[in-house]
């Protein structure tokens, strides 16, 4: 009944088919019942109930953490469906299906999708700051990989591999935070979403400093990447001096400052030690500590 014209029967012949799916869960049989809407939600295309039917088989699997499974009917969303209001939701949740299964590659391809599909502002920065978290865990990961795994054959690839990701981790973080700071000052922003804003926007300064305090590799780069930590530490502390990170950023910016001590004072004469020192706010941030 599927490819019939008359739209009546073809509408009768898939409400049967969802009863029959419905009725063998009952029974006990998952299977089949899975096997049943399966049938419905691929060939009833046209059916007016079938992206809902296919959206909530997705949702219903998931949750019961049938990821495989979630991901052939978010699949039909993504392929067949792509008219349908729940086209966004499909990719954010394949993505989230990939990652609960481990396969990081198409977990960071469908959260870039969904960034490109996502007409929500809010929701739709909110994934940009997921992305550029999950560019910045897999650069980081290299690069650690990198220095304590001896069986990594072509250390220098891996290392630009790595030092791009997180670079672009930076750089996806630092739009956001300027997207988000605009529409915090745009009036007709609503109060509740100017308060996801104005708390994404606190997470992506913090992040913009961590993932450079976090970059080791490689180790003719590191002077650099400790003083982009540290201006990034100072510019987020500026911002949010008593804010959810700011104890940890204190941290990290005394501890910083304290290698770059070390590095000052290793061969340097006394005028240029003094003339570096005066950059580092070593003493401020131990007094906040305090």
């Amino acid at each position: 009944f599927a490819g019939l014209s008359d739209k009546i029967l073809m509408t009768s012949g898939g409400d049967a088919l969802v009863r029959m799916a419905a009725k063998e869960g009952e029974y006990r049989d998952a299977e089949r019942s899975d096997r049943l809407f399966m049938a419905f939600c691929s060939n009833y295309t046209h059916h007016t109930g079938a992206s809902v039917t296919t959206m909530s088989r997705a949702s219903m699997l998931q949750k019961e953490e049938e990821y495989a499974k979630a991901l052939e009917y978010w699949k039909l969303l993504e392929t067949v469906y792509t008219n349908s209001p729940y086209y966004a939701t499909a990719l954010s949740q394949m993505s989230l299906c990939y990652g609960k299964l481990g396969d990081s590659n198409r977990e960071l391809e469908y959260i870039s999708k969904y960034v490109g599909a996502e007409q929500n502002k809010v929701r739709k920065l909110q994934a940009q700051l997921k992305l550029a978290q999950m560019y910045k865990d897999s650069g980081i990961d290299i690069l650690n990989n990198c220095a304590t795994n001896p069986a990594v054959e072509n250390v220098e690839a891996e290392e630009r591999k790595g030092t791009a990701l997180a670079i672009r981790a930076v750089q996806n973080f630092m739009r956001f935070e300027k997207e988000a700071l605009e529409a915090c000052n745009d009036p007709s922003t609503s109060a509740e979403d100017k308060k996801k804003y104005t708390e994404s926007r606190e997470v992506a300064l913090f992040l913009i400093a961590d993932c450079w305090s976090r970059m080791k590799r490689p180790e003719k780069n590191l002077t650099l990447y400790r003083t982009r930590a540290a201006e990034n530490l100072q510019a987020y502390l500026k911002e949010y001096p008593e804010g959810q990170f700011s104890t940890n950023a204190y941290v990290k910016l005394s501890m910083i400052n304290q290698k770059m001590l070390l590095i000052i004072f290793r061969g340097s004469s006394p005028i240029l030690r003094q003339q570096r020192t005066r950059s580092l706010v070593l003493p401020e941030a131990l007094s906040k500590l305090a």
